[in-house]
């Protein structure tokens, strides 16, 4: 604001000419300016001085004549209620706090696909933050704390903010970008606290098992173990888990899957059949008894070279898919058998693949874009695998049919999803034998080394639908 537009809303204040709305502008810009407000000060203080002049030199009735006084000038009474009003008015911005104005110290930077689930702080894109729990139930949100340390959150996660340079992670994964501007920020957990001092961190947080994981991609953090007092320091590359009660696990064996929930009951509505694979498994599995082995030089062979220091990434009730930064048995493939012995396949008039993603706890959704994946049939020379022994690689050199894609957005790590197209319904119409095997992969690679490992219910899922093939055929 210009100060001649001030000095006449000041002006206007102190003669009392001011509408609403200009006092709104006066009171907002005092507010903000210190320089204003000093302005305000001179101008009251000059005003007063006025008046007290005007009223100084207010001619004197003539005692001899016999004639009525006038009441003395209107502005001369002004005077009192002018600086009484001042006063206030001053005090009323600076020296009394408003009650419902809460200290803030961080705001929600951005998210994707983002579902927020209880807390009590502001879930808005931009919102200021302060002490509070946040709930994130789907996608990803990323905090900007005062101090310049970002957090990212992966849900399901539950996080309580404490100031610019603590928080608590009481349940999921958090990824922490610690900045020098913050070094020391702090994330606690149930059984450790732990210290950044740059640059970025990952701690994942199993609330009902108070299992923890922590991996440092940059920089150094120090874990602080409340049970020992003990501190370990860890440099970029390194991981471990705590186990509740303070045990530490430097072997990363341990590993649980996310919770997760039932998904709607499938409705296709009258004429749909619905058929579940006989078979299902992803190449990259590691056989189990190598990392049962007394030869601790096997086990950390394939540990180290396969995994980049993670062990095994198995999973007997999810079909995992990935898609790393470079090429190697790292990488999943899911495949899954159905047989469709049972229908005329010449009489389908429509497909539909339904697949049912469930968080694995593996790797770091923001290390993701939006992912792509893309559905094959298995066609030519297709052997009979065997799903318990699937390996590295799928047997054979069987041909591929390209027959449809979805897609995850960045974040999302749970729900139905599938294909449903014509060259789904063509490929099984025509494929020669009614033993029908397909392929997901994922086509969208992860950013940097760490991405998530993506899995969705296999036909052994305790609560998820395993992978569906619905089927819609003439009578």
């Amino acid at each position: 604001m210009k100060e001649a537009e001030l000095r006449n809303l000041i002006d206007g204040h102190l003669c009392e000419n001011l509408d609403a709305d200009d006092m709104k502008r006066l009171s907002d810009h005092l507010k903000q300016s210190i320089d204003a407000r000093k302005l305000y000060l001179e101008m009251t203080d000059l005003h007063a001085n006025l008046a007290v002049d005007e009223a100084f030199w207010v001619k004197q009735p003539d005692w001899s004549e016999n004639e009525q006084i006038e009441p003395i000038s209107t502005f001369k009474s002004f005077i009192p209620w002018a600086l009484a009003a001042s006063v206030v008015f001053l005090l009323s911005l600076f020296l009394f706090p408003k009650p419902n104005e809460a200290q803030t110290f961080a705001l929600i930077k951005d998210s994707f696909s983002a579902t927020w689930e209880g807390g009590d702080l502001s879930t808005a894109a931009g919102s200021r933050l302060g002490d509070g729990t946040l709930r994130l139930a789907e996608g990803l949100a990323t905090l900007k704390f005062d101090s310049g340390a970002e957090v990212t959150l992966e849900a399901p996660v539950s996080i309580r903010l404490i100031d610019s340079m603590k928080c608590e992670l009481t349940n999921g994964t958090a990824v922490t970008y610690v900045p020098d501007s913050a070094l020391g920020f702090r994330v606690i957990t149930p059984e450790a606290d732990i210290v950044d001092f740059g640059t970025r961190f990952s701690v994942t947080v199993f609330e009902e098992s108070g299992e923890t994981h922590t991996r440092v991609m940059e920089g150094m953090v120090k874990v602080e173990y409340r049970q020992s007092d003990q501190i370990i320091e860890l440099v970029a590359g390194q991981h471990h888990t705590i186990q509740p009660k303070g045990k530490i696990h430097t072997d990363e064996g341990n590993h649980q899957e996310l919770d997760t929930i039932l998904n709607k009951p499938l409705e296709h509505g009258v004429g749909w059949t619905f058929f579940e694979p006989s078979k299902g498994a992803f190449v990259g599995r590691i056989p189990n008894h190598l990392f049962l082995s007394d030869d601790k030089e096997v086990v950390n062979l394939f540990s180290d070279t396969y995994f980049g220091g993670v062990h095994n990434q198995n999973s007997d009730i999810l079909l995992l898919v990935k898609n790393a930064t470079s090429e190697g048995p790292m990488n999943r493939k899911a495949y899954m058998e159905f047989d469709l012995s049972q229908i005329d396949r010449t009489s389908i008039k429509e497909a539909d693949l339904m697949l049912h993603f469930a968080p694995t706890g593996w790797g770091l959704a923001s290390h993701l874009p939006d992912c792509t994946f893309k559905v094959f049939g298995l066609t030519g020379e297709v052997p009979n695998w065997d799903e318990a022994n699937l390996g590295d690689k799928f047997p054979g050199n069987p041909e591929t049919v390209y027959l449809g894609s979805f897609v995850l957005p960045k974040g999302v790590q749970k729900g139905r999803f599938g294909v449903r197209t014509e060259s789904l319904t063509n490929f099984l119409k025509s494929h020669p034998s009614s033993e029908i095997s397909l392929m997901v992969m994922r086509e969208t690679k992860e950013t940097e080394e760490g991405g998530l490992v993506h899995g969705f219910a296999s036909r052994r899922h305790p609560s998820l639908p395993a992978p569906t093939l619905a089927i819609r055929s003439t009578p």
